[in-house]
């Protein structure tokens, strides 16, 4: 019998973590399960060290896919649906430390529901935040899903995530339109739930359970969280996509309390001192949460409308300062022209997918 389920991990540089991960799945593997590690160009061949570190015989089974360069975090999450050649993938995270019986499990879930779409099962964050999910839940639609969806982070959570890789690969296109929004696999869902594809199913096993990143290691939420809103822009129905951004504001309050208050942005922006050239760019990246904010919500208003009577001074303000500020530096003979700092955002996203 041919394999069903791909277990797809995309790795980069963390070698420690994934031999971890594969020795936790190895005693659950069967003919039923192939097993793909997809390096985004890791420091180390990422092959050479699996190998090392398992008997012959069972990496014979594994396959290896290294990308001829650092793609970023989800292009590699895409090119574990393309890698796919099983029915269904269960994309895994390299220090995402799997339950013993998870192989079981999803392989007796994907049984009991042949046409989903996806199946979402439960982690540590639904507890951490105060839900519990009863029997499994169908969404045949995008309104059902957004009405029976208990907690958006844990949807986003990719781990917790099995596909039917054929509705999904259909959707590549969207994931990939989507990569700035740091849930590709989820605006390729919801896509493809909208085309009728298969139902979502709301399942209360568990695979893995969560934990938080060490500062430096991944990706921070202040960077991630003003772009999560963009998943829902493939949706056509503005009641529908106004609901699900609800459900992203409830899952993700800390930022968007901190985005609304004035007073914190002021504080943020005071920490930066005159001698910094980057303080334009921090100031163009607010007005922008706040252009986002007025584009896309309908909540907020007064809020938004406080911020741009700020925001808007000081950003103009930003714009005469900063080449005067230059100037005075080369007058004063504090070192040559430097424009590194032009480019400080793209630096700055850069490093978070790069620890991906």
């Amino acid at each position: 019998m041919p394999p069903v389920l791909t277990i797809a991990i995309p790795t980069y540089n963390r070698q420690e973590e994934l031999l971890r991960t594969l020795a936790a799945l190895i005693p659950g593997l069967n003919g039923k399960v192939r097993v793909v590690i997809i390096d985004n160009h890791s420091d180390d061949v990422v092959k050479d060290a699996v190998c090392g570190a398992f008997p012959a015989e069972i990496t014979a089974g594994f396959s290896f896919y290294r990308n001829p360069a650092n793609l970023g975090c989800g292009p590699n999450v895409l090119r574990c649906f393309e890698t796919a050649e099983t029915e269904w993938v269960w994309i895994l995270g390299d220090d995402d430390f799997p339950l013993p019986d998870a192989i079981a499990t999803v392989l007796e879930v994907i049984g009991g529901y042949p046409e989903a779409l996806s199946i979402n099962f439960t982690s540590n964050i639904l507890n951490d935040n105060g839900y519990a999910r009863g029997g499994g839940t169908v969404a045949e639609t995008l309104s059902d899903l957004a009405a029976v969806l208990d907690c958006f982070s844990n949807l986003l959570f990719v781990s917790t995530n099995v596909y039917r890789v054929a509705a999904m690969t259909r959707q590549l296109r969207i994931g990939y339109l989507q990569l700035q929004s740091w849930g590709p696999h989820v605006s390729m869902m919801l896509s493809a739930l909208q085309d009728q594809s298969g139902p979502v199913v709301l399942h209360p096993a568990r695979l893995v359970n969560w934990k938080p990143q060490e500062p430096g290691k991944s990706w921070d939420y202040e960077t991630v969280g003003p772009q999560l809103p963009e998943i829902f822009s493939v949706i056509a129905d503005a009641g529908v996509r106004g609901k699900f951004r609800e459900k992203n504001e409830v899952a993700h309050r800390r930022w968007l309390m901190s985005s609304c208050n004035v007073v914190s942005n002021l504080r943020n922006l005071a920490e930066l001192t005159p001698s910094k050239p980057h303080v334009c760019t921090y100031v163009s990246r607010l007005y922008h949460e706040l252009y986002s904010e007025l584009a896309y919500s309908d909540k907020n208003l007064f809020f938004s409308a406080l911020k741009a009577s700020t925001i808007l001074p000081l950003l103009m303000l930003a714009r005469v300062l900063s080449p005067l500020l230059e100037w005075r530096r080369v007058v004063m003979n504090r070192g040559a022209r430097d424009w590194a700092w032009v480019s400080a955002p793209r630096n700055w996203a850069k490093g978070n997918q790069d620890r991906l």
